[in-house]
């Protein structure tokens, strides 16, 4: 297509990360290590209640325990499937809480008592989730510690859709200090107007927790909460937290500081070596061996870890086990004599998934434990081959402590265009940094091309979810015209995508004619273990931008894609769709959400040709009728007399009213359109989300989403259950 170097990301770079990232950042079990905030991806319907960020040294065991959950609930929330691998700076998704008497901050780095939230707090009360409009109770509150359940704080105050803004002059000593929120919903918390937590989203109760550095005196603090529906719930407190001590006497190798907690692993208690070393994947964690040390360590996917006396001494395999399963093997030499005559490892571990791999690791014993990272020179032991040596990507580090637990972690980071997008689950660690290339993308009826400045390739990707990369043989040449005229609205691609879209039949018939013009972006791409992200950079200017293509903001809008090793592909979105639009919503046909979905007052009227709609947080009129689609109307009603211009209503109709009978009034097409209304206006919580090509919407029968004001949608005769409408006109109402 275009004269380039070829950087072969997408070719002989896949290929090594495959092979690399399977086997080595599986290899090494390993601890946090820092680096900038990722955030794990939540489950499929999983509720975030709140997120916590992991510090160095941290135990996703240990996280789970003062978060209130088990460990098999939060790796569920934040689908880790990939046992004891979690991030220095990751943000964890934290669930509903399993037990509401967990309230202890983590133990990492060590507490002081909780000072609580004695305080003089001014608490300000008002209708609606968004802190404005009248104040409906101004009082003093001793403390912000409320459960409230499914009641209300008081009796001018409704159960549901409200919210409080507490603020109070507190003194502090000079320190650190760690603060929590507990809530069910929302929560904000602001030290001297500047926002220090946030998690501003409809939840069930759960913690949320960050720190920061305060002067000796007085500093203002803020807490900002909503209720949306359902139970509701506050508690905020900090703590003075002591700082880490890193004056050591031997201090951590410069390659493992980053993983070092000195609070998690206490001071070296000797200087890091270099040792040669066997490892060995198993279904159900791994084994691994050190020279110089008569021991087996055996560690296990439930995030335990045991040593054991290596007593082979070349005897055979007595084939003891069986025969294993397709795709798995018996462990040989010393790991075989192990497996084979203790039957807890074995049941703790399982089959051998790939063959022993032989490797130099860097190793530092710690007054706690112990850290371990693959080393990737040429070699350390005469003779024998250095696994490790076989990719540049590996990064990972092990954290085994005393007490017999250990953690996972890969050092690399996701780009922040790109981390919104990472899934643990589906892409595995990060192999490579992010790189900023000039990209551009062309819309098949069926598909998309794509082509990156930084190689000579071209990439289809087709809606069946398939991927294949092309060489670019574009040289200038002529095209032939031989796929003749587009039908309508359609056209042929240029350049090297028609190039390829010419002299490819397979190409041809996967993706069918262009829908759009081929346009161009700066986006950042990654490798990761198991394939790529994609997404536009928006602080980024591309160095290189074909001439005559401008940079789309809009070619991929706030989406991602997403291109697996596998050669399966997915589009993937910034925002989910709301729990309960789901049932509604296809990808395919609405696009990807713009924004989270969320409870909205709105009104409905039925008129004898359609329908109109009115939505508070837009403060719009939307007509539907029944022959002409939909459209949006700006509400102008500010109060006005009706002109009672369209008569009397014929018998059993009716005249609309309030904003809905102003434009009904003073639009001749809306009066065409939908006639007389057959009963009154009535008003009810929504849930609505906008998507890229429309929106949804779901009457929620939920006691209140406005103070004062009777959600209709309680009512049994209330018939309106859901609407879909897409841009193009197409809505249809339930």
């Amino acid at each position: 297509m275009r004269s380039q170097t070829s950087l072969q990301i997408w070719t002989h770079r896949t290929q090594l990360a495959v092979v690399a990232a399977a086997l080595l950042l599986s290899l090494l079990p390993q601890s946090v290590s820092a680096g900038a905030i990722k955030t794990a991806e939540q489950a499929p319907g999983t509720a975030c209640a709140s997120r916590h960020t992991v510090a160095a040294g941290e135990m996703l065991s240990r996280i789970a325990e003062n978060a209130g959950v088990s460990l098999a609930v939060l790796s569920q929330a934040n689908d880790i499937t990939e046992a004891n691998t979690i991030y220095v700076g990751q943000q964890l998704c934290i669930p509903h809480a399993e037990d509401l008497s967990a309230q202890e901050a983590p133990s990492t780095p060590t507490t002081s008592q909780p000072t609580g939230t004695a305080a003089n707090w001014t608490g300000k009360y008002y209708g609606g989730q968004e802190l404005s409009g009248n104040i409906l109770l101004t009082r003093q509150d001793a403390a912000i510690h409320f459960d409230w359940e499914s009641g209300s704080p008081d009796t001018t105050v409704s159960s549901d859709s409200f919210s409080v803004s507490w603020t109070a002059a507190v003194e502090f000593e000079a320190g650190s200090y760690r603060f929590s929120a507990r809530s069910d919903d929302g929560v904000r918390i602001y030290v001297d107007d500047t926002v220090l937590l946030e998690d501003w989203n409809a939840h069930p109760a759960s913690t949320t927790v960050s720190d920061t550095t305060l002067t000796a005196g007085s500093h203002t603090i803020r807490v900002e909460y909503f209720e949306a529906d359902g139970v509701a719930s506050i508690s905020v407190w900090w703590e003075q937290i002591e700082q880490e001590d890193p004056d050591c006497e031997i201090q951590p190798h410069d390659d493992l500081k980053s993983s070092w907690s000195h609070s998690a692993l206490g001071c070296p208690t000797a200087e890091a070596q270099t040792v040669w070393s066997a490892w060995q994947r198993l279904q159900k964690g791994q084994m691994i061996w050190h020279l110089g040390k008569d021991e087996l360590f055996v560690y296990t996917s439930d995030g335990n870890w045991k040593s054991y006396t290596d007593s082979w001494d070349d005897q055979e395999p007595s084939g003891v086990r069986g025969t294993p399963s397709e795709g798995l093997q018996s462990p040989v030499r010393g790991f075989g004599h192990l497996w084979e005559t203790n039957d807890e490892v074995f049941a703790g571990v399982g089959w051998a998934t790939d063959a022993e791999k032989g490797f130099c690791a860097l190793i530092q014993e710690y007054e706690n434990g112990a850290l371990l990272r693959a080393d990737t020179g040429d070699s350390c032991h005469d003779g024998a081959h250095n696994f490790a040596s076989e990719t540049p990507y590996n990064r990972a580090t092990l954290q085994s402590l005393d007490a017999g637990a250990w953690e996972r972690v890969c050092v690399g980071q996701p780009d922040s265009a790109l981390a919104p997008f990472w899934h643990q689950s589906t892409l595995g660690c990060v192999v490579d940094a992010a790189t900023i290339w000039w990209t551009t993308l062309q819309p098949f009826q069926r598909g998309h091309m794509m082509w990156q400045h930084n190689e000579d390739a071209v990439y289809v990707f087709v809606n069946d979810g398939a991927w294949t990369r092309f060489s670019d043989d574009w040289n200038e040449q002529t095209l032939s015209g031989t796929r003749g005229t587009a039908p309508e609205g359609l056209q042929s691609p240029e350049r090297g995508y028609g190039y390829l879209w010419e002299n490819n039949d397979d190409v041809f018939a996967d993706l069918g004619w262009a829908s759009d013009v081929e346009e161009g972006l700066c986006a950042a791409v990654q490798l990761f273990k198991r394939g790529y992200l994609l997404a536009r950079h928006p602080e980024s200017d591309c160095s290189f931008v074909e001439e005559g293509l401008e940079s789309k903001e809009t070619l991929l809008a706030d989406n991602s894609l997403m291109a697996l090793n596998d050669s399966t592909w997915d589009l993937r979105c910034r925002f989910q769709s709301h729990e309960k639009l789901d049932h509604l919503w296809n990808q395919d046909e609405y696009g990807c959400p713009l924004a989270d979905g969320g409870v909205v007052w709105s009104s409905w009227q039925p008129f004898q040709h359609g329908h109109m709609i009115w939505q508070q947080n837009d403060d719009a009129v939307f007509v539907f009728a029944n022959d002409e689609g939909w459209t949006r109307f700006d509400d102008d009603w500010d109060d006005q007399e009706y002109t009672g211009a369209r008569g009397d209503p014929p018998e059993g109709l009716q005249a609309p009213l309030l904003g809905f009978g102003y434009l009904w009034e003073n639009d001749d097409e809306v009066f065409g359109d939908v006639g007389w209304a057959t009963a009154a206006e009535r008003g009810f919580c929504a849930v609505i989300q906008q998507y890229e090509n429309g929106f949804l919407l779901v009457s929620d029968p939920v006691d209140s989403c406005l103070a004062d004001h009777h959600n209709e949608a309680t009512e049994l005769d209330f018939a309106l259950h859901s609407l879909e409408a897409l841009n193009g006109g197409t809505w249809t109402l339930k």
